[in-house]
């Protein structure tokens, strides 16, 4: 069916704005047709974005909120809908579904639609629900939206790290994994570390044997020469990379947008409170088909720094790490992933990374009550316990200290090219002074000789 204009596709939608969440899903998914999360985020965030930025609310939310709806474009599924929830947002499920048919109506032709589905979609118009919530309705229509390659909750992996710094809180984030089945550690062991990197770089078994034997601080040094910084002790970044990887969704073949979005009325368009912030895709993306990582490795790229300390070749990497820190270090984890005061850029990463480095250096502890219930789950032996605080206690596991050289050759150069300057200031005063005293001396004998 061709519509002249959105009006006319917005008055045909609102036949199914009334029906039943549940009763449209099975209609679609009874004819095979679904659809990428992609358009998901786009319907959630054109539905409610007139609300969350509706005055009314605007008072509710905290700087720090209002500084996220800066990057409003790039929130993902959940966290649009964690919005609403944690708002009590009020959006009408007959808003969303109109959206969605409006959507479907202007895409019909891309999809297989059979008499079927027309004949099914209007005897559903009697079948109407006035009082359903936005909740109930997106739980239905969850079944309808699937994860397509190269992308993740609506989001572009190519740019999925920088939405999530921009845009989410820890909590959120870990919620993410969740919603995935992934568990967020704060900490993963070596273990995890080379298999994560292994899997980002697509290292074959001979190039994974080259560095399996390497301690993490070395393991966490070859990657950061490859182009990919990462810690084991997991920042949101490095979260992000985490589920990636639980997932197994590095290198995906990304799927295509063919699909037309423009289905939006003068009614959609409102225009927004706080100036957006665009997000650009950096060096730090997660890698898939379109962006492959290299995977060439040579003697250079393994080797070590030479100014980091070389750990005993006989210690051992714990297998099981605590993944719940002390209270004291959850709250200054969370103050320093949720107050956010300037846009992330690969700049503010790096000193990010620095600074998480330096942090690391501290003895980890744990509380009474997570002492015991780590006892309870498994009881390593008095080695590993020792090997594992030793491995902690390393100063140099997570800071690479050519940024200490670096400095010092910079200081090094300052100094040399100030002395040479001094010697040339020295020099020139000496000339003027010795010039001084001979024009003197000539002007004495000269007076002398005339009287």
């Amino acid at each position: 069916m061709d519509f002249k204009t959105n009006e006319e596709m917005l008055d045909e939608a609102l036949k199914y704005s009334e029906i039943r969440a549940d009763s449209i899903v099975k209609v679609f998914r009874d004819n095979h047709i679904y659809f990428p999360d992609f358009v998901y985020k786009f319907l959630l965030l054109n539905c409610f974005k007139k609300h969350i930025f509706n005055d009314a609310y605007m008072q509710l939310y905290s700087d720090e909120f209002k500084y996220k709806l800066r990057s409003y474009n790039f929130f993902s599924i959940h966290l649009l809908r964690k919005t609403i929830e944690d708002y009590n947002i009020d959006v009408k499920s007959s808003e969303f579904k109109n959206l969605f048919f409006r959507f479907y109506l202007k895409n019909e032709k891309k999809f297989k639609k059979s008499i079927i589905l027309s004949t099914s979609l209007n005897e559903l118009i009697e079948d109407k629900n006035s009082d359903e919530t936005i909740y109930d309705c997106l739980k239905s229509f969850d079944d309808l939206f699937y994860t397509p390659k190269g992308y993740l909750d609506g989001i572009s992996l190519s740019i999925l790290k920088e939405s999530i710094i921009a845009t989410y809180s820890l909590p959120y984030l870990k919620d993410l994994g969740s919603k995935y089945g992934v568990n967020v550690p704060k900490r993963i062991n070596k273990s995890e570390l080379l298999d994560l990197v292994s899997t980002r770089f697509q290292l074959t078994d001979e190039e994974r044997s080259t560095i399996e034997s390497k301690s993490i601080t070395e393991i966490i040094s070859f990657s950061k020469k490859k182009g990919f910084k990462v810690s084991s002790d997991l920042k949101k970044s490095d979260m992000v990379e985490y589920i990636i990887f639980k997932l197994n969704k590095y290198n995906e073949e990304v799927e295509k947008d063919l699909y037309n979005y423009d289905i939006l009325v003068e009614s959609d368009l409102i225009e927004n409170k706080i100036e957006q912030d665009n997000l650009e895709q950096t060096d730090q993306a997660i890698p898939t088909s379109e962006v492959m990582v290299e995977n060439e490795m040579d003697d250079e790229d393994v080797k070590v720094d030479e100014n980091v300390e070389p750990q005993d070749e006989t210690e051992t990497e714990p297998e099981e790490v605590i993944d719940e820190p002390t209270e004291s270090n959850e709250e200054k984890e969370l103050d320093s992933t949720e107050n956010v005061d300037e846009p992330t850029n690969e700049n503010d990463n790096d000193q990010e990374s620095l600074a998480q480095e330096d942090t690391t250096t501290e003895e980890v502890e744990t509380s009474p009550e997570e002492a015991t219930i780590d006892e309870e789950e498994s009881e390593p032996s008095k080695e590993e316990t020792e090997s594992e605080q030793e491995d902690l206690s390393q100063p140099d596991i997570y800071y690479d200290q050519t940024v200490d050289e670096e400095i010092k050759n910079i200081i090094k150069k300052y100094y040399a090219k100030k002395l040479k300057k001094d010697t040339w200031l020295r020099i020139a005063v000496i000339a003027v002074f010795i010039l001084v005293v001979v024009m003197l001396i000539y002007f004495a004998l000269k007076y002398y000789k005339v009287f």
